[in-house]
């Protein structure tokens, strides 16, 4: 799902349950894309932005935390900077700005099971 979003350090505004529609903020916005993470993993598993664009994790779970990292689990090598660095708390979120091309594999460091992709193109 790809939905207009906040800037940098602002919270994201979601749509409430059953809209479609994106949130509508005013002022100046870059678009960017929302990831959903409840007890089932990510959703959508996998997207696709343009470099430069931002992608926001938003904890839905109610129960844990989830901590959005760079594959390979542990070590998250692959894009080290890619990696929320702690556990997302229930109703909180986590954006990342991709400035690498590629596409990059991550998963939830809490529970490693859980992962998804962004796919980064010019």
């Amino acid at each position: 799902m790809v939905f207009v979003g906040a800037g940098c350090g602002q919270k994201p505004v979601v749509p409430q349950t059953g809209s479609s529609a994106p949130p509508s903020l005013e002022g100046s916005l870059q678009e960017a894309a929302y990831v959903r993470i409840g007890p089932e993993g990510f959703s959508p598993k996998s997207i696709e932005i343009k470099k430069g664009e931002t992608v926001t994790w938003l904890n839905e779970d109610s129960a844990a935390a989830h901590w959005p990292a760079s594959a390979p689990h542990p070590t998250h090598t692959d894009y080290p900077e890619f990696d929320s660095k702690a556990g997302i708390k229930p109703g909180e979120s986590w954006s990342f700005k991709f400035d690498r091309v590629g596409i990059w594999k991550y998963h939830d460091h809490v529970n490693p099971t859980l992962f998804g992709s962004v796919t980064v193109k010019e």
